[in-house]
């Protein structure tokens, strides 16, 4: 059965319910939704809380999986239509993997390709929006704090840097 006839045979009170079952069953139409409901700095904190957990758990050590972030990432893309939040995100998730790469040391080169990947994400979406004096500053620092890290990382971010704000 086609959604739209679906939804077009049930009455109003019976779709408000079905939109509330799916949110209280569904997290990420939960999500959505909130984001509608102007609850956008909720929802980009809940996904930056993700990608941190995944560098910085409050126990032990991050497994810095690239896949798992970059998930996270798409996730919160199915549910914002924000290129602000997306970029707030991509940024975060750049800046997470430079810290962790900086405490615990080098990492492999899939790892430094996927924070690079990132990265340039960021970039284009800076560029696309105009936000570079938002965000100017922080890029900067990325680019900064990997300094003396191998595998042509800092060397990889810096081109891309320098190719958006010169």
């Amino acid at each position: 059965m086609d959604i739209k006839r679906y939804c077009a045979k049930k009455s109003k009170n019976q779709l408000v319910s079905e939109i509330v079952h799916l949110s209280n069953k569904f997290p990420t139409v939960r999500e959505y939704y909130s984001n509608l409901l102007g609850k956008s700095d909720e929802v980009l904190e809940k996904f930056k809380k993700s990608i941190k957990d995944e560098y910085f758990p409050s126990r032990g050590f991050g497994d810095a999986r690239p896949g798992i972030a970059r998930k996270i990432i798409a996730d919160f893309k199915k549910i914002s239509k924000s290129n602000n939040d997306l970029t707030e995100l991509l940024l975060y998730h750049v800046e997470q993997g430079v810290k962790y790469t900086n405490e615990f040391g080098d990492i492999d080169e899939r790892f430094y390709a996927s924070i690079e990947r990132s990265f340039e994400s960021t970039l284009k979406l800076i560029k696309k929006e105009k936000l570079f004096e938002k965000y100017q500053e922080r890029c900067f620092n990325v680019v900064n704090d990997t300094d003396g890290i191998g595998w042509g990382f800092h060397d990889g971010l810096g081109d891309l840097y320098y190719s958006t704000f010169e």
